[in-house]
């Protein structure tokens, strides 16, 4: 199937502002160049300078009373676990934006992943939401289902999806013009017949006589 990026990108190409989260909203130029890490002044980033929580309870605490007091980002979260978002991505966004942040070191980081990952599975289970507690396993990384594709291209490029949508729909379309053709749908052709015999066949050794030495000339 294939995605017509020019169809997608008309309200682009006539001037007018890509919707925000989209594909077309990402900026190619916001990367870091390679080598910008080593130009940056060596302790400017928080996470170079010391923690502010290096006692895990305490970083726990801080979290989960930052989650109470706020209704909106309480919910937001609530909102994700609802929507099938595993709770472990969760914690683990969390723990790592936190360093990031300079709230807390790695080795804190990964303690408090286990108690918050408690904290939502029981406001999950207070709310009566179904909940996927653990990431999928490597085996499924990477393999998404149509239906998660589609829904996923729904919502953060409806241009696209739409685009895909009227592909399907002239694919469709076409297929049936085909099957209505006088040619007909072409079906595979099975020949019924016997199973060959699997077994070797056994050669017997031609013994071919040679004339005596008194026939030959």
């Amino acid at each position: 199937m294939r995605y017509e990026v020019e169809k997608a990108n008309d309200n682009i190409a006539q001037g007018a502002e890509p919707q925000p989260g989209s594909i077309e909203a990402i900026d190619p130029f916001s990367a870091p160049v390679p080598g910008q890490s080593l130009t940056v002044e060596p302790g400017s980033q928080k996470y170079e300078k010391p923690a502010e929580y290096s006692d895990p309870d305490e970083a726990v605490m801080w979290m989960i009373g930052r989650l109470e007091d706020d209704a909106e980002l309480k919910e937001a979260q609530l909102s994700q676990i609802a929507s099938g978002i595993p709770i472990e991505y969760i914690v683990n966004t969390i723990s790592f934006v936190g360093f990031s942040e300079g709230f807390w070191t790695p080795d804190v980081a990964e303690l408090i992943k286990p108690p918050l990952a408690m904290y939502f599975m029981i406001q999950a289970m207070s709310e009566d939401i179904p909940m996927v507690v653990f990431n999928p396993r490597e085996s499924k990384m990477g393999k998404l289902s149509p239906e998660e594709i589609a829904n996923s291209m729904s919502l953060l490029n409806p241009d696209g999806y739409e685009a895909l949508q009227e592909g399907v729909k002239r694919m469709d379309s076409e297929q049936e013009q085909l099957s209505g053709s006088f040619l007909g749908p072409v079906e595979d052709a099975v020949i019924e017949g016997e199973e060959l015999p699997t077994e070797k066949l056994e050669t017997a050794e031609l013994e071919t006589e040679l004339p005596d030495e008194g026939g030959m000339l």
